[in-house]
């Protein structure tokens, strides 16, 4: 195997968990914003709006992190844009390191109702992923 073949092989991986990992946010989120939602109608609309309000902002946020960290994927990053790449590594720091702090700050100081971190799972597949497609979007000799 030549070391192009290698690098290609761990370009196309590296595709594959970019997808994995900005599919996390999109499933939870569109889970839990239809779970919220489902909610809220089953209670005539009577839940505290200040709570409903923040929910609905938190989920949204998190599909739409979804979404545009798959599309970056697709078009940007498949495509070897090197400006897909770095914005799929802004959105791991801004949101994934967001997210991740705020579930540390909230199973730390809410022992009795621990949630499993899926930031965390999120923010590491797309760490593997940036780190396995960064040698075929940056260095010149690296061979398609």
């Amino acid at each position: 195997m030549s070391p192009g073949n290698n690098c290609n092989k761990r370009f196309k991986i590296g595709i594959v968990l970019s997808y994995l990992g900005f599919c996390v946010p999109l499933l939870v989120g569109l889970f839990n914003y239809i779970q919220n939602f489902i909610r809220y109608v089953e209670a005539n609309f009577n839940i505290d709006e200040l709570n409903v309000l923040i929910e609905h902002v938190a989920y949204t946020n998190l599909v739409a992190l979804g979404i545009i960290g798959i599309v970056t994927t697709r078009y940007g990053i498949r495509n070897k844009y090197k400006w897909a790449w770095k914005l799929s590594l802004f959105l791991l720091i801004w949101s994934g390191g967001n997210d991740s702090f705020i579930f540390c700050v909230y199973n730390s100081t809410n022992l009795e109702n621990y949630l499993f971190p899926f930031p965390y799972l999120s923010f590491i597949i797309e760490c593997i992923a940036l780190a396995l497609t960064y040698q075929y979007m940056f260095k010149n000799n690296a061979e398609e």
